[in-house]
């Protein structure tokens, strides 16, 4: 059922182990969650792969549903999501990569206005206090988790322009 057009994610794809050592298996520049999977996903299409579905196949991939209070630590995952996707576009700068980071100017500038949100959005995750995130907490909570992102690429980009 993925929809994605993402070409290789490790939750759900698997590969002959020669192809992952031709392409020198995951680079170790992605130190933090994010990415990783999908920047080796492009070299292994690179040298020619091609993506084939096993619709025999069945894949597991359990998420349980996210409390409120799990918050800090979504914020931390999204903020190195974020610094991890600077280092994927500079390994693979292409109109791809920027799509599926969403580095580019109209969407950055959305989630800078959008930050308006925040202290309601950040109100309302607090309140629902161990909750299961659905509907608005839900909707807080992927905000937070956006605004956090971007601080994270926009602070990685500062750092790089002035390193």
């Amino acid at each position: 059922a993925d929809i994605s057009t993402s070409f290789f994610w490790t939750s759900n794809v698997s590969v002959r182990r020669k192809y992952l050592e031709q392409v020198g298996l995951f680079d170790q520049d992605f130190r933090e969650y994010g990415w990783e999977d999908i920047e080796l996903g492009g070299r292994l299409r690179d040298i020619g792969l091609r993506r084939r579905y096993n619709h025999n196949a069945l894949v597991y991939h359990y998420k349980r549903k996210r409390r409120a209070s799990e918050l800090p630590r979504m914020l931390r995952q999204s903020g190195a999501c974020g610094r991890s996707a600077v280092i994927y576009l500079r390994k693979r700068p292409r109109l791809r990569t920027r799509l599926s980071t969403g580095l580019f100017g109209w969407r950055i500038v959305l989630n800078d206005i959008a930050r308006i949100l925040r202290p309601w959005c950040l109100k309302v995750v607090e309140g629902a206090g161990d909750r299961e995130l659905n509907g608005c907490v839900a909707f807080c909570a992927r905000m937070l988790m956006s605004f956090e992102y971007y601080e994270a690429v926009k602070a990685a980009l500062r750092a790089e322009k002035a390193g």
